[in-house]
């Protein structure tokens, strides 16, 4: 839980920390061209931040033209945007623990702008110890968000779940609540969610349990730079019976584009259980280094 929270609360920070100021394309008089954020200005010299040189001068007469980084293009109502994300990751240590996993995530999401948004995520783990399976977890989710007004949306959202060292043969949850993003640009997007739903879980020896819980959510991501995405989705369901018994699924990341549809992704997804069945353990913390290719 402690870790959790600290992953949480680093990313939150690490987020907001950073500078939200539009850099300048500074032409020189030898035909260069520089991207970066000017500082402070004095009659001989230009004081600029580049993301990866750092802070330096340059001297007034050796710069030919400053102009601003053109502006975004307007957004208007109904503008149609697609994502979709395929990737894979292969975790091992080796020493005093002899472990190997390997997981793989699928991501659709077809977003007209302030009119409605369809969400299909899909992902599976499996590891082992010593060649001794030890966790073994496939899961999805279908989402439709409705827009009411350009931050205020309700949703809906249908989630299965397998996980087989926590003897649940299937885990079904469908919710719906309400949304709000409060930042919804192409470097930051702030949102949050709540809502109510109905838990359905079949266990692998047999029987089967349902409850209402409730439907928490909290979803942070910032472009830090043109190539650096940081991000955090943190997931909530607390039986309404029972406050006691609540689920946490948190998944932080830090994503490196090595071009226009390659990037290198690290993540840490945490999944909490307060009441687990059986033996399984409260906590699952899972720390993936992978490949993710979009098209």
């Amino acid at each position: 839980m402690r870790f959790r929270n600290f992953i949480y609360l680093a990313v939150s920070f690490f987020l907001f920390a950073t500078s939200h100021a539009l850099a300048e394309s500074i032409v020189l008089q030898n035909g260069d061209r520089l991207t970066a954020k000017i500082v402070r200005e004095t009659p001989a010299a230009i004081f600029v931040e580049h993301e990866t040189l750092g802070q330096f001068e340059i001297r007034r007469k050796d710069v030919a033209s400053v102009s601003a980084k053109p502006a975004p293009k307007e957004r208007k109502r109904g503008d149609l945007a697609w994502q979709r994300k395929l990737s894979t990751g292969y975790d091992f240590t080796r020493g005093n623990t002899d472990t190997r996993g390997l997981n793989g995530d699928l991501l659709f999401n077809r977003n007209r702008l302030w009119i409605d948004e369809w969400t299909l995520k899909a992902s599976g783990t499996q590891s082992y110890i010593k060649n001794k399976r030890n966790a073994q977890v496939v899961e999805g989710s279908l989402r439709y968000g409705h827009s009411i007004t350009k931050k205020l949306y309700d949703f809906y959202r249908f989630s299965a779940e397998h996980d087989y060292f926590e003897n649940v043969r299937a885990r079904l949850l469908p919710s719906t609540g309400l949304g709000y993003w409060f930042f919804d640009t192409e470097k930051t997007k702030l949102l949050a969610e709540i809502g109510i739903g109905y838990q359905y879980e079949l266990f692998r020896e047999g029987g089967r349990e349902g409850t209402i819980v409730g439907h928490g959510r909290n979803m942070i991501s910032r472009k830090i730079t043109e190539h650096v995405e940081v991000g955090n989705d943190l997931y909530f369901f607390p039986a309404i019976t029972d406050f006691g018994d609540y689920r946490f699924e948190d998944e932080a990341f830090l994503k490196f584009a090595i071009s226009e549809h390659l990037a290198l992704k690290i993540k840490i997804k945490d999944q909490y259980k307060s009441m687990p069945r059986g033996d399984a353990k409260k906590n699952d913390l899972q720390f993936t280094s992978g490949l993710e290719y979009s098209f």
